[in-house]
Order: C-alpha cells, then structure tokens, then sequence
C-alpha cells in the first residue's frame, strides 16, 4: 500500500483498499518515532487522488501521529496547498486542530514563513492569535523562528498577520513581553520598525519592568568585563535605539531602575547614549527617593568605574552626594559616588569628585570600616585623600563651586546668562577637570 501511494498509482491503491485494507491504518517505524496514518503519508507526499480516495472512504482526518500533528499539518509543512485546500474544503473545522504543544496550522506555516499557505488557512477562517501551549501567538513564533530565510520574508510574514487582525500587543506569559519586545531580543531591527509603525506601544513593559528599549540595552548589548571599558554596539542595535526613542519611548519612566534609560545605559557603559538621551529628554538628575534604591544615573555609572559619562553627568549640574544601595557580593551597602569610588578602589575617580566639590565630612572614611579597609589597601591614595581634607581651598575654589549649585541642573544651558568672562564661565563649567577629550 505505501508504494502504491509513493508512486501515485490510484487504481491499486483502490484495489488493495477494496481487498480489505484499512482507510485509518497506522504505520510506526521501528523505533515507534515516527507513527503515520494512510492520510498523513498521502497528504505529505501530495498524492491528491490518494487523499480524495480516503476522504470519499471516510478516513479519519484529524488523525494525530507521536507529535499530535495532523494530515493537514503534515500538508503544511510539506507545503502541499492543493492537499491543503482538498482537507479545508471537505472539513473546514480542521483549521482549528493543534498539535500536543498547542501549534496551530498557522504556526507552522508563519514560522516557515509560507506566505501563500497563510492566506489559505486564512480563506478558511485560521484564527491570528490562537496561542500554543507556551502563551506564543503565530506573530510572536514567527519573530523568533530560525526557519525564515531573511528580515524582509520575516517582515512580510508580519505584516500579513497584522493585516489578518493579529494583536501585536499581546504578551507571552513567562516574560509579560510583547511581539515588539521579542523582535527586540531578536535583535531584527527591520521587524521593530514594522510593528512600531503599526502602532506597537513602545512603553509596554515586561514582568520585570522593563521596555522595548531598556530590553535592548541591557539584552543586547555586551557590556565589557572590565570596568570603565566602552562597550561595542553594532549598528543593527543602533538603529533599534534610534527607532524606539523617535517612537516615543518614554526617557523619564521611573516604575523601576530598569525602565529608566540613562540607568541601563550608564550600566552598560556608553557615553555615546548618555549624550543621545540626554538630548533627547532624559534628564540624570533622579531624586535619591525616585527609586526604593536610591540609585541613580551617576551613581550606576559610578560603580562600574565610568569615568567619562561620570564627567558627562557633573558638567550637566547631577548631584552626586546622594546615597544608594549598592550590591556586592550579596552584601547591600548605602553609598553615595564618592563613598562608592573609595569602597571599590577607583581612586582616579575618587580624586575627581573631591575636585569638582564632594561635600566630604570629618572622618567619614574613619567612621565607616568597610571605606576605611579600602582606602587602606592604598598608601598613595592614603596620602593623597589625607592632604586634600587638611589643606584648606582657595576661595576661587568654593566660590565656583557655589555658583554651580546655584545653577543647579543643566549648567551648560544657564550659565550663559551670567554672562561673565570666558575665562570665569570655563571655570564654572570645570573644563580643567570635566574635559572629555582626555578620557
């Protein structure tokens, strides 16, 4: 019987079903792998009169082999359309089968981006979002599917969903994360850019709090191993930074220190991003009681040793006295920048922030064991710090550090206005120590 439906020769198929054989046969291979019925052969093989045989013979045609996958899937993913419609037009309700993990016809087909099989399965009433057992939609496996052969196939595999009425806000149940930001952790910039202009919110978060482009600076960009490095960022990822922040991704979300951008990317370790966002609304200069943390921009950027966008910060007018709960080696320490600088051993850092006006205190490292046992670990930075706290400053020195906190945020765009000599106002902006052409 299999070799007269591998060949095609109808006729004998009738005549050996005619002498007794059964229209809902099974056929299990040795290793009961892969367990097939008379229909489920015909239907991969694309033997039309076969299949019509066994439909005018009334074979079962929603039989199931070890996978749950029907004859009709098996058509699909063999990409016979002529069998396709052959099943759909003798039983509709078909459409409607999954397999043991849930995955529709139109799973199968979108995921192997089979533009052509989609658009029959949705002449036959395929429903868009019917999810498999995992909470994943056609839309959201075809983002992720490794079976597409390029963006642009990708890309019209979603556009046709959307057009079929696919909710591209739906969420997947583990991460809360929606099509938009599984394309972002696909890292397919062309996808991001269609679901953004088919009205994909850019600030929905996931179950960690996050959005679309918090997700892709801290998913997909690797962040150096050692401290106070720039990391790479590709231009693939550029382009998803750039599309996400001109669709109105929210700069100043403060649900949670990962939904704020300045956070992620002061982490990440990017002054190229810092200065995007910063122009583009983000403003650094968190209340220590915006978060349960405490933490803020410069304090992040602080703890992972980043001088430059620390520099970056403190020209902008941060305040960097305030304290945050810092994480190390599952201990939690409240410290603010300079307390930080002095715990982790960034002494370069540490100097900095007394230059540009620490509010340091009477034996504040003294006080405190931890930043004592660090300090001491350096007889240079011993040295240095106890000089600088002995010898009294210039009043040029406090002089210009009071007119920058009377400025307070923004110095760059304000202190204009004063207009002072030029020779007065580099001061006030600390070009001597906030020069980034050093770094």
């Amino acid at each position: 019987m299999y070799k007269a439906i591998d060949t095609g020769y109808v006729a004998l198929f009738n005549e050996l079903l005619d002498a007794g054989g059964d229209v809902d046969c099974i056929f299990v291979d040795e290793a009961n792998i892969s367990t097939k019925s008379l229909l489920h052969i015909c239907c991969e093989k694309g033997q039309l009169g076969c299949v019509q045989t066994l439909i005018d013979r009334g074979a079962y045609l929603s039989a199931r082999d070890n996978w749950g996958q029907t004859p009709l899937m098996f058509s699909v993913l063999a990409d016979r359309k002529d069998v396709a419609e052959m099943l759909l037009t003798h039983q509709p309700s078909l459409i409607s089968d999954s397999d043991k993990y849930g995955e529709s016809c139109l799973h199968f087909a979108a995921n192997n981006g089979m533009l052509e099989f989609m658009n029959i399965l949705f002449k036959y009433g395929a429903v868009p979002d019917k999810a498999n057992q995992s909470g994943y939609t056609p839309l959201m496996t075809s983002i992720l599917s490794r079976d597409i052969e390029n963006s642009r196939l990708r890309c019209d595999v979603i556009k046709l969903l959307i057009a079929h009425g696919s909710n591209y806000e739906m969420r997947e149940p583990r991460g809360k994360r929606s099509s938009l930001q599984l394309a972002v952790l696909a890292k397919d910039a062309d996808v991001v850019e269609v679901l953004l202009q088919a009205g994909a919110d850019p600030n929905s978060l996931d179950r960690g709090g996050r959005t679309a482009l918090t997700n892709c600076l801290l998913e997909n960009i690797i962040v150096p191993r050692e401290p106070g490095s720039m990391p790479i960022i590709d231009d693939n990822i550029q382009s998803m930074i750039i599309l996400l922040t001109q669709a109105g991704t929210n700069m100043n979300l403060s649900l949670c220190e990962y939904s704020h951008p300045l956070i992620c990317v002061s982490f990440v370790g990017s002054l190229q991003l810092v200065q995007f966002f910063m122009e583009n609304g983000s403003l650094p200069d968190l209340s220590s009681n915006c978060f349960p943390s405490g933490v803020t921009p410069i304090l992040t950027a602080a703890s992972r040793n980043q001088i430059t966008i620390v520099k970056h910060f403190l020209s902008w007018g941060c305040c960097f006295n305030e304290k945050g709960r810092i994480s190390r080696k599952q201990t939690d320490y409240s410290f603010d920048c300079f307390e930080l600088a002095i715990f982790l051993k960034y002494w370069d850092l540490a100097k900095l922030l007394l230059k540009v006006g620490y509010h340091w205190k009477p034996n504040q490292i003294d006080k405190d064991e931890d930043l004592r046992e660090s300090l001491e670990t350096s007889e240079e930075m011993t040295e240095w710090y106890n000089s600088f706290v002995r010898t009294p400053q210039s009043l040029m020195f406090y002089s210009i550090r009071t007119i920058r906190e009377s400025l307070g945020s923004n110095i760059p765009s304000k202190y204009k206005k004063l207009e002072l000599p030029k020779s007065i106002n580099d001061q006030i902006l600390l070009k001597d120590l906030l020069s980034l052409e050093e770094s």
